[in-house]
């Protein structure tokens, strides 16, 4: 939920933000009664079940898959780290934030406004912000796009060494006004 807290964040206050790193980012735009139902179904999970039964719902998802598969030490600790989630928190997070946020799609007008050097960063293996993050490349002024091949939800875990380093060079840019098409 990061990437849609960090947008949401440059639209609420365009003033406080220098740029803005938007990472996976649009889940739930696309196929929005699936991704609704799904939704509510986790969070009856976490609640009924425990997040342990999420965490096992998460496994074979095909845009988390792809870490299990390439690092299963690393997708072990990150499941741990969700079988640790307060269900009553994760399910009002579920039913209070993701199934209630606007779709980046609702948000055009708003994208459009965004002043600031934008980075969006999407793994190729995560088909729910893939749209989303060609959307927001088109229609946040000054955005660039950044997908990270063989990785799903969660680029900067997935993909440490890359992430960094893509990161690294935006920010780097953006402090030294040398943001080429970045540029405001």
């Amino acid at each position: 939920m990061g990437g849609n807290i960090a947008l949401n964040f440059g639209i609420a206050h365009p003033d406080m933000a220098a740029s803005l790193i938007i990472c996976a980012c649009g889940s739930g735009t696309v196929g929005r009664e699936t991704f609704l139902q799904e939704a509510e179904r986790t969070a009856r999970l976490f609640l009924e079940q425990g997040p342990g039964a999420a965490a096992d719902h998460f496994a074979p998802l095909a845009s988390r898959r792809g870490f299990a598969e390439k690092d299963p030490r690393g997708w072990a600790e990150f499941l741990a780290h969700l079988r640790e989630h307060s269900p009553q928190g994760s399910a009002s997070t579920m039913r209070g934030v993701q199934m209630k946020r606007k779709t980046i799609f609702e948000l055009e007008t708003e994208l459009a406004r965004l002043g600031v050097p934008s980075l969006i960063v999407v793994g190729d293996q995560d088909e729910p912000c893939l749209e989303p993050g060609l959307f927001m490349k088109r229609h946040i002024p000054h955005a660039g796009l950044l997908m990270l091949p063989m990785s799903g939800h969660t680029t900067n875990i997935e993909k440490p060494g890359a992430f960094n380093l893509r990161v690294a060079e935006f920010l780097a840019a953006v402090e030294h006004g040398r943001r080429g098409t970045w540029k405001v």
